[in-house]
């Protein structure tokens, strides 16, 4: 694809004022006095949320944006410090999982029933655990109904995504491998036959979502490949590695702008998006883990072009948020730190959470639920608990 060039535009990013990783002093590590100020701005942030969010007043019970999101963010707080633990029960009595007749994780019902399992689990209650297990295994009839896209927020990922998360926490005892295949298989057919829709297209796999080929982490098939990466041992995805996933990949590179950054769906011509759930740096994290299980390195050099799109555009007029704000854009630089070790990535990560910690000292768009874990405040302190932590930091309801 022929960009059309880059102009910036200040309307959606505002200038990196950092100076890049220089292999000096204390850069490129987690020190204690950072660690410190880490820990301050959860906890400052933290009272602000309780200060003002009534789950009462929620309206929507989902991980995106309603009271799951702040259950999920509870769970992640109780792994990271003792003084965190009374947060489990906080969590679970947040959760409803009837809230929505959509199946995903992050946007419907398999949210909350994958969240409220394993905090069960940790609380000891086995019984109501295996009720929210088997509710969500039920699920798995309605994945197969025809017309069900297979993107990350609304399809088949989304639904796979909460097994996996099940999975991750509980064992294979309670999500077998079985299971999982079953949905991969579903996505895999979904994506042979929107290829052979989309011959001109010329990759094994092909999705859409109303009507458009997205191409980024949340609606297209940047984020589809990379979750089928996250269990690319198990058949059939084993099976359709070389065959199909890989060029797939290679697809995706084509579509690239001069730039290095990618467009929101194919034969979209703007190079303006840079944010997690369009352009580079979701892609980031999917070229990170294509690296790490076909070790090439097109897909590596792939992951630090995206990565330095997203150092040079990232620090978003948005906000702070996970999905299109500057915590949800740091990612990118922690998903390659984990498969690199490189400090030039930890450091900017840290770098863009000064900027978040920071974040009274400028003026930026006020999101429509500014204390969900999507949009707002609770998903810029899920990035301070995993920049803590980085070599485990993962995408929350998107990563393992």
């Amino acid at each position: 694809m022929v960009s059309t060039g880059f102009q910036w535009d200040d309307t959606r990013a505002f200038p990196n004022p950092f100076d890049d990783y220089k292999p000096s002093g204390s850069d490129g590590q987690i020190t204690s006095d950072y660690a410190s100020r880490l820990r301050s701005s959860i906890d400052k942030e933290l009272k602000y949320i309780h200060s003002r969010y009534n789950p009462k007043h929620d309206r929507g019970r989902t991980v995106y944006t309603g009271s799951a999101g702040l259950a999920l963010l509870y769970l992640r707080l109780s792994s990271v410090d003792e003084q965190y633990k009374g947060y489990l029960q906080a969590a679970a009595d947040l959760l409803d999982d009837e809230a929505t007749s959509r199946l995903t994780f992050l946007c419907g019902q398999a949210g909350p029933l994958a969240l409220s399992a394993v905090l069960y689990s940790k609380l000891g209650s086995e019984d109501r655990m295996s009720r929210r297990v088997d509710k969500l295994l039920s699920l798995l009839k309605e994945i197969k109904e025809p017309g069900m896209p297979s993107e990350h927020l609304y399809g088949h990922v989304g639904y796979l995504y909460a097994l996996l998360f099940v999975q991750h926490h509980l064992g294979k005892e309670t999500i077998s491998d079985v299971v999982i295949q079953q949905v991969c298989e579903v996505i895999l057919n979904a994506g042979k036959e929107g290829a052979c829709k989309a011959p001109e297209m010329k990759s094994p796999l092909m999705f859409s979502w109303h009507g458009k080929h997205y191409i980024g982490a949340a609606h297209g098939i940047g984020g589809i490949i990379y979750t089928l990466l996250e269990v690319s041992h198990l058949s059939p995805v084993q099976e359709h590695l070389q065959s199909h996933i890989r060029p797939t990949l290679d697809y995706l590179l084509t579509l690239k702008f001069k730039s290095n950054n990618f467009p929101s769906s194919i034969s979209n011509s703007s190079d303006r998006l840079v944010q997690w759930c369009h352009g580079a740096p979701g892609l980031a994290l999917t070229f990170s883990k294509a690296y790490e299980v076909f070790k090439d390195e097109q897909y590596l050099i792939a992951a630090r072009d995206c990565a330095d799109v997203t150092w040079q555009r990232g620090l978003l007029v948005n906000g702070y948020g996970l999905c299109h704000g500057v915590a949800g854009n740091a990612y990118a630089f922690l998903a390659l730190y984990r498969v690199t070790k490189d400090p030039r990535c930890l450091y900017r990560a840290m770098k863009f959470g000064d900027w978040c910690m920071s974040s009274g000292d400028r003026q930026t768009r006020l999101p429509d639920r500014p204390f969900s874990l999507f949009e707002g405040l609770a998903g810029t302190i899920y990035f301070f608990c995993d920049l803590l932590e980085p070599l485990t930091a993962a995408f929350p309801a998107f990563a393992l």
